[in-house]
């Protein structure tokens, strides 16, 4: 009796799968509704594209995703650059004419101890050789054409002084603009321009040092060598 209600429940669930058409008589497996398995794809796809996304997405050394840089913070980047080859600028004046004068400086010693070693031991023999004379003049031309060289290089520098320290000062003020501007916009605060803010105040003071010094080497007409 019992196994008859059960035959009867299989048949009557066989045919309502049959009328839903959950059910294919060639297959004893129901097949799936189409709105689920298109409902299985979008879900598959977008874990895929969640995943891509996740792949795609650079964290900082904390955990925490890093936002995308704006062009405020390019801007920014680019104008602390710009301070610091202002800064090189204007250490040039003073410290350009000493780098080219130490070779040549090194020079006149090598110069002098050849001349003077080479005399001593061959009893100044050596200087009635031509080649040896030729040598020796060649050797110390060189020497005094650098040394020239320096000097013009502190006069040109001097000349066009003016019109960089002020065009690069200009330079540094748009950079102190530029990351206050930053640091103070709730916008792109998260981006950090405490840091650019204090390195171009920090250049800007040597900057303004240099020109100081720069100016009285000028204004005295002196010269660094």
């Amino acid at each position: 009796m019992e196994k008859n209600k059960q035959d009867k429940s299989t048949e009557l669930g066989t045919y309502l799968a049959k009328k839903a058409g959950l059910y294919d008589e060639n297959d004893s497996i129901p097949r799936q509704n189409e709105g689920d398995s298109e409902q299985n794809s979008i879900s598959t796809s977008d874990g895929v594209l969640d995943s891509k996304s996740i792949e795609t997405v650079k964290y900082d050394k904390r955990g925490r995703e890093k936002p995308k840089r704006s062009w405020l913070k390019h801007l920014s980047r680019l104008f602390v650059v710009l301070t610091v080859l202002a800064v090189i600028y204007s250490a040039l004046f003073i410290l350009a004419p000493l780098i080219i004068t130490v070779p040549a400086m090194i020079l006149y010693i090598i110069w002098f101890v050849v001349v003077v070693l080479v005399s001593v031991f061959t009893v100044g023999i050596i200087w009635i050789n031509e080649g040896w004379r030729d040598f020796t003049t060649k050797f110390l031309n060189v020497n005094n054409n650098l040394w020239d060289f320096a000097n013009h290089a502190e006069e040109y520098l001097a000349g066009t002084f003016g019109y960089f320290a002020t065009g690069l000062g200009a330079l540094i003020i748009g950079s102190i603009v530029v990351s206050t501007i930053g640091l103070c916009s709730k916008k792109y605060r998260v981006e950090g321009y405490k840091a650019s803010l204090i390195t171009t105040i920090v250049l800007a003071v040597v900057y303004i040092s240099f020109i100081i010094i720069d100016l009285t080497f000028i204004n005295s007409g002196k010269t660094v060598i």
